[in-house]
């Protein structure tokens, strides 16, 4: 076997991509307040633009992009899989060939994902344990990593190759295992090693995994392998794929999310995993510390889509109720590494934090969480004023768009 390990797994920040702004100077927000509201043109907004807007629709080549974030909802959680998996260690959309052999595959899958036509794909990984690495032998952690093909025939195929160029890295010391309950599924490991992979070809998917046990037990490695191939087929099943003759189609925010979503950046934009792009709620639960209260939270809320435009999110609950207990249940779990400060003047219910000598320095310095109606949204900054205004226009955007 020759997978990627999980110090090879790029980790994904819960708060994604931290952006290091400036305070700008107030300016009145446009905007009538409806009953029972804060008057949001009276706000503290710097230079902000919180008019109601919109982004093309237009993909512009990324349709397969686009399916790849809507993919988020189609690899199981690792709270989904084993209560024991609470730490998220990351996610990330897979837009090609090269980077899923760069980031998950044996040396040579290239080539194989390239002949057999692949679509995109979507990797996450889950463990029980903050940093699961090869020095950390009693660690439980599986990568999970789920690609589309172009037909069901192409995902069998491509399995199968998968699975002979992993094996032949060690030919002389892997050992093929198999499932009765999924027989179809290709497995192997080497006897000795803690460790396990498989590739299962499911419709036009193939489940791509690699699983770490704190003990080299092959019973134990397959039930793992059981337990995991269960959870996607589950995940699988409510997830609807986009035709793809139909990707093309695909609009960037057909649900106009990501123009609520603060930004001092207005300007044209392409579809980008990491700082422009809509996802399902699964894609908060893959990249947070806590993945067990995070997916409770969520699915009590009714939270059903996040959308992410640079270092700032929204997620969308069922109503005004979730989204108050969303901001509550995210700011509540912050950490030891974050004091509570003053929130932004005029907007109800913000929590806001500034990082202590305990928090970690590649987050931003100031963070802030508001809510408004049935959405819950999450800024950040290195500037304190910066931040508040920030919020402020947040809560305003959203305001003046619903």
């Amino acid at each position: 076997m020759s997978r990627k390990t999980f110090r090879s797994i790029r980790r994904i920040a819960p708060v994604l991509l931290a952006a290091a702004l400036t305070g700008v100077a107030g300016c009145a927000v446009p905007g009538t307040p409806m009953a029972g509201e804060s008057d949001v043109r009276s706000l503290d907004i710097g230079a902000y633009p919180v008019d109601r807007h919109t982004y093309e629709q237009d993909s512009h080549g990324a349709g397969a992009l686009l399916e790849g974030m809507r993919m988020s909802e189609a690899v199981a959680t690792g709270p989904r899989i084993d209560h024991s998996l609470i730490v998220g260690q990351g996610s990330r959309v897979v837009a090609d060939a090269a980077e899923a052999e760069a980031g998950f595959l044996a040396a040579g899958s290239d080539a194989v994902l390239s002949r057999h036509e692949f679509v995109v794909g979507y990797g996450a990984g889950s463990s029980d344990t903050l940093e699961p690495t090869d020095e950390t032998p009693t660690a439980t952690a599986v990568v999970d990593l789920v690609m589309r093909f172009p037909t069901d025939a192409a995902a069998k195929a491509a399995a199968r190759d998968l699975e002979d160029v992993d094996f032949a890295f060690a030919p002389e010391q892997n050992q093929r295992l198999s499932l009765a309950e999924f027989p179809d599924a290709y497995i192997h490991w080497r006897p000795s090693v803690a460790n396990i992979g498989a590739f299962w070809p499911y419709g036009e998917f193939i489940v791509s995994l690699f699983i770490q046990r704190p003990s080299a037990d092959s019973a134990d490695l397959l039930e793992w392998v059981r337990k995991t191939l269960t959870a996607q087929r589950d995940v699988l099943d409510a997830f609807r794929p986009t035709d793809s003759g139909k990707l093309p189609s695909l609009r960037v925010d057909p649900d106009n999310l990501l123009a609520r979503v603060v930004t001092s950046q207005r300007g044209f934009r392409t579809p980008d995993p990491d700082s422009f792009g809509v996802y399902g709620p699964s894609r908060f639960v893959h990249s947070v510390l806590d993945s067990v209260l995070s997916e409770r939270l969520l699915t009590d809320a009714g939270a059903d889509r996040l959308a992410i435009v640079d270092s700032g999110w929204i997620l969308r609950a069922r109503d005004a109720r979730g989204a108050t207990a969303l901001v509550s249940g995210i700011a509540g779990s912050i950490g030891t590494g974050f004091d509570v400060i003053d929130g932004p003047a005029g907007v109800p219910g913000a929590k806001c934090f500034t990082r202590n000598s305990e928090g970690d320095p590649t987050n931003a310095g100031f963070r802030c969480y508001v809510s408004y109606k049935r959405y819950a949204a999450f800024v950040d900054s290195d500037d304190e004023t910066d931040v508040r205004r920030k919020a402020a226009a947040q809560y305003a955007l959203l305001a003046n768009s619903l």
